[in-house]
């Protein structure tokens, strides 16, 4: 187990993250993150899979564009660029793919792939409200890419086992749906490892294959009595990362980026009374609360405030914050601005 580890440890750090110039597309690497024993953390994933093209094969160089968005749920490219439903996502929760737009107004937003023909994808229709306030800023000639989701099998593989998951790990999943803004949301899923049957993820509508969605928290409850190490990697982004707001709730999100963000220069702030809610995974306890809160004002010319915070505090990598709109909230999307 110990080499395999270590083969893998060695493959995923093809590049260091904390020495990298992000210039250029497809730069590999990885984060770790300990969970203290009987504890929970709140993680996300802030890198890429490598992009597919239209036939739906790996292809690091792989650019859609658009040409026109058409019945408000599909985004339609060249005709006859695309193999017929090769991206076919009919459970959306099952080896699926997303889109993620690079640039225009939808720039860094992402939203999942529910079926494709020949001319275009058709997007997730759980989440009506995103896909009706993405599209709406999608223009003809905007660029996007079409990526894999992360899954839970790929982020916790059976080599894995025993370093970043035992039997009974449980990952509780969120999703950030701005059509059901509330406070404090709870979790939309949960997933546990059993070694039953060889070893599976299981759960209500859940298993291996449920995908872990881009800048979106999950948690994982470490019910052993010895910390496991998880490991988060992939293809840095080279692209914007957005996300879509509304009011009166929270959204549980990482920065998207596999490097720290200084708060003062994340781009959450702007609009008076948004809060940011911080937490420790290196301390022990499951459903931990936040360990403070910075409170944006626009009074002297802008700046973060609260008992104890400052500006400086940092969005760590692969981690996540509680990001709290208020009910005077009238932005519609962030853009994270990105630290390389």
């Amino acid at each position: 187990m110990q080499m395999r580890i270590k083969a893998l440890m060695a493959a995923l750090s093809l590049l260091l993250l904390g020495s990298l110039s992000f210039a250029d597309q497809n730069v590999a690497g990885y984060n770790r993150i300990n969970v203290p024993a009987n504890s929970d953390v709140r993680l996300s994933v802030p890198f890429n899979t490598t992009p597919y093209d239209g036939s739906g094969n790996p292809d690091g160089n792989a650019v859609f564009t658009v040409v026109s968005v058409s019945s408000g749920s599909k985004v339609n490219v060249a005709a006859g660029s695309l193999t017929s439903g090769k991206f076919n996502a009919a459970d959306v929760t099952k080896n699926s793919y997303y889109v993620r737009f690079l640039d225009g107004n939808a720039a860094g937003l992402w939203m999942t792939i529910k079926s494709n023909d020949a001319n275009g994808f058709v997007l997730d229709d759980t989440l009506p409200t995103q896909r009706a306030a993405l599209l709406g800023r999608v223009a003809a000639g905007n660029k996007f890419r079409v990526h894999k989701h992360h899954t839970v099998s790929s982020l916790f593989p059976p080599e894995l086992f025993n370093y970043s998951f035992v039997n009974n790990t449980a990952l509780l999943l969120y999703q950030n749906d701005i059509g059901a803004m509330s406070q404090n949301p709870p979790a939309w899923k949960t997933v546990s490892y059993t070694t039953s049957g060889g070893g599976r993820w299981v759960g209500a509508g859940v298993d291996g294959n449920t995908i872990l969605r881009p800048e979106t928290q999950f948690v994982l409850r470490n019910g052993a009595s010895r910390t496991l190490t998880v490991v988060t990697s992939g293809i840095a982004p080279d692209h914007p990362i957005s996300m879509l707001i509304a009011t009166g709730g929270d959204l549980v999100i990482g920065s998207g980026y596999p490097v720290p963000i200084v708060l003062n220069n994340s781009g959450l702030g702007g609009t008076s009374n948004r809060a940011v809610l911080f937490f420790d995974n290196t301390t022990p306890g499951q459903n931990k609360p936040a360990v403070k809160t910075a409170s944006y004002t626009t009074s002297g010319g802008g700046r973060w405030v609260g008992s104890g915070v400052t500006g400086l505090e940092l969005i760590n990598a692969s981690e996540v914050i509680k990001f709290r709109l208020p009910a005077t909230e009238t932005g519609t999307i962030v853009t994270i601005n990105k630290p390389y």
